[in-house]
């Protein structure tokens, strides 16, 4: 162990030689069938990276991890949209300079309604501190956002999010490749809230069609909505929306990406059906920022015909719900699902259908229950679990260093 920090401090001080300019500036690398090139790259300590973005997280987390420095490259490749038409897209990969990589994570980041706040934009996010112990991360932008904010983000559409996801790890492969270093086909995959959806997403489509160039260790997925059909219809059922973005995102989302052709004027009411270009598909209001212009009377802002299932508006958009739920298939890597039971934003059923339908094809599904905590909180616990999992952390939450 000495005789790693030593060569660790060695590399430390030959690496602080390098001017800051020339650490910032991207490699040039050729571009290939995914990779287009590089367009950003920064060197980032822990501290800047946790500065970095719209997130609040219990700071101690930050003492768990190795104070090393990370670098962060802005990727752009090659990708479909829902309609199989070519797109830029970006995202970022993180990976460490000095300490021995541990190994790849696909992250998923969690619900960003403003591009002013994606991966790419902000050169970071909370899953690349998982870099400071030595991980490569992964994080797509999602379609919509980043270099493709031109167009509509396609929410909770299964296929786009995963075959963009594949698309992005597949031009980090061969930008890795470019660089010299070991192409990183062997993955765990986490995300938490939209994350957790859009890691199964991934998930799928990985295993479904490219098993030989991806293999998927391990799933980490937290509280996602991966039942649409029981979301929608559970939060129908409330007088109020805690987090009331994500109907009118999933509407606008699926009727952009299955092509419904919805007639919005029986969807929203009031200033939502106002304002809904400039609030939601503009990508300028922040989650909080949508969610204070929306107010948390679902009522205030539905129109009345989406609580009928029987209308041609309603009908269309549920068969489209049931199309992008994330149930009916058989994952092959084992899985983690990770939610609170008491989480106000995404109902429980998630989790527990999503358990029962992959625990009765014989899945290696495990359901991790949390109670007393919301959405948020359990934020922290499922990032802690995910410590855990990958053995960052001992069972007294210390960190563990890679010998």
């Amino acid at each position: 162990m000495k005789r790693i920090l030593q060569t660790i401090l060695l590399l430390a001080s030959i690496a602080g030689t390098t001017s800051c300019d020339k650490e910032n500036e991207p490699p040039h690398i050729p571009s290939g069938r995914y990779l287009v090139g590089t367009t950003a790259s920064e060197v980032v300590d822990k501290n800047q990276m946790a500065d970095r973005g719209s997130y609040d997280f219990d700071r101690s987390l930050l003492d768990l991890l190795p104070s090393l420095p990370v670098r962060v490259d802005r990727i752009e490749y090659r990708t479909t949209d829902p309609f199989g038409r070519s797109v830029i897209a970006s995202g970022i990969v993180s990976y460490p300079i000095l300490l021995p990589v541990r190994g790849t994570v696909v992250a998923q980041h969690f619900n960003t309604s403003a591009n002013r706040d994606v991966p790419s934009v902000i050169m970071g996010g909370i899953e690349s501190l998982l870099s400071y112990a030595g991980y490569v991360v992964i994080s797509v932008d999602y379609l919509g956002f980043g270099s493709s904010v031109d167009m509509v983000h396609p929410y909770h559409h299964v296929e786009s999010t995963g075959q963009s996801t594949v698309d992005m790890v597949l031009a980090v492969q061969e930008y890795f490749t470019a660089l010299g270093r070991t192409p990183p086909n062997d993955v765990t995959v986490i995300g938490y809230s939209q994350g957790g959806a859009a890691a199964l997403a991934f998930q799928k489509v990985s295993e479904e069609k490219y098993a030989e160039e991806i293999r998927i260790r391990q799933v980490f997925a937290g509280a996602g909505a991966y039942d649409l059909v029981a979301t929608y219809e559970a939060l129908q059922q409330h007088p109020t929306a805690p987090f009331p973005l994500m109907i009118p995102t999933l509407y606008l989302g699926l009727d952009y990406a299955e092509n419904l052709q919805l007639d919005f004027s029986h969807i929203f009411k009031g200033k939502l059906l106002e304002h809904y270009e400039e609030w939601i598909l503009a990508k300028t209001l922040n989650n909080g920022e949508l969610n204070s212009e929306l107010g948390t009377d679902f009522w205030a802002f539905m129109n009345e015909d989406v609580f009928n299932p029987q209308h041609p508006q309603t009908a269309r958009f549920i068969q489209a719900l049931e199309k992008n739920s994330l149930l009916n298939w058989m994952p092959q890597a084992p899985l983690a699902l990770v939610q609170s039971e008491d989480d106000e934003y995404l109902p429980f059923v998630n989790a527990r259908n999503a358990y029962d339908a992959f625990k009765a094809q014989g899945c290696d599904v495990r359901l991790i229950r949390f109670e007393g905590t919301g959405h948020v909180e359990t934020g922290v616990s499922y990032f802690m679990f995910v410590l855990g999992e990958l053995g960052l952390i001992d069972s007294q939450g210390n960190y563990s260093s890679a010998e």
